[in-house]
């Protein structure tokens, strides 16, 4: 008996369309459980409206409308530019550790930005992954010794053009040397706990 059209369709898919659709739905169940925990855990993330808009295990996008960003010149809000792209390092960075099958306390430690021109638009941030070097050597310490730092640069877009640089130095810290634990009773073990200051810079 001759398949029906439907039913050639369905066995008509070549193996690598199968396999980009298996990462494809990867990729979206990461945004999703990284939206849900920035929500969760970091009340100003829900505040700024942001969403997940890319993410490629080599970048993360985040966005946020504007409308809810503005100071009173009608322009996005240093701040939500600054947390914005802090947010974005520290997702992406989320998401790296959890690729590599590990957990931990993720802080900023320093951070470092540049307003170039105001932005009128949609807020939007992306962070890139370090060089392979860099971070090879930023997950073997942190296999090693339970703690490790890496730098991560953010930029924000706006018509095409950088507006907003930012660079930070991201800490993260597993729970054996971790020396202080929110209080949070939803707190997955990755934000909102502060290693002492000796910790960092050994």
């Amino acid at each position: 008996m001759d398949a029906s059209p439907n039913t050639t369709q369905l066995l008509d898919i070549s193996p690598l369309e199968s396999i980009s659709y298996e990462i494809d739905k990867r990729m979206e169940e990461k945004k999703t459980l990284l939206r849900k925990i920035l929500y969760d855990n970091i009340p100003l993330a829900k505040e700024m409206g942001l969403q997940i808009s890319s993410y490629d295990e080599k970048s993360l996008s985040l966005c946020a409308p504007i409308n809810r960003n503005t100071n009173h010149k009608g322009i996005a809000f240093g701040g939500s530019l600054y947390s914005l792209a802090v947010l974005a390092g520290l997702g992406l960075l989320f998401l790296k550790l959890k690729g590599e099958n590990l957990t931990g306390n993720i802080v900023i430690c320093k951070g470092f930005i540049s307003y170039h021109f105001p932005v009128k638009d949609d807020l939007q941030a992306t962070c890139h992954m370090p060089d392979a070097t860099e971070l090879d050597i930023f997950i073997r310490r942190y296999r090693r010794r339970g703690k490790s730092r890496v730098r991560l640069c953010s930029h924000i877009y706006s018509q095409s053009k950088v507006a907003v640089s930012f660079a930070g130095i991201y800490a993260v810290h597993s729970q054996k040397t971790q020396t202080y634990h929110s209080k949070s009773t939803s707190n997955p073990g990755w934000m909102n706990t502060y290693p002492e200051q000796k910790d960092i810079h050994d």
